[in-house]
């Protein structure tokens, strides 16, 4: 029988996907984690705050939350708070 660290032995080694090399093979998946800002979907603060430190943590991959395609008139608003993609204005950080 292999250990544990044997059958996990590639997890931190790097890996290339395209034109992109990650540090590791750990991969923060997407899920509603309800930090956006509350009243608009936008990023929160909050949100850029949680994805640092979790990459941070080793993570080499962040996927950040589950995006609402159609805005605050979504049927999912406001049942549930999400983030949305209502615009193509990008903050400084993403041009």
């Amino acid at each position: 029988m292999q250990s544990t660290s044997q059958n996990y032995s590639t997890l931190l080694s790097p890996i290339r996907s395209g034109a992109l090399e990650y540090r590791n093979r750990i991969v923060k998946t997407s899920a509603t984690m309800s930090f956006e800002d509350g009243e608009n979907g936008f990023v929160s603060d909050g949100l850029i705050r949680f994805s640092e430190e979790t990459a941070r943590g080793g993570a080499a991959a962040v996927l950040v939350e589950a995006p609402g395609i159609d805005g605050p008139q979504s049927v999912l608003r406001p049942a549930i708070a999400i983030i949305s993609i209502t615009t193509d204005i990008f903050p400084a950080c993403v041009s």
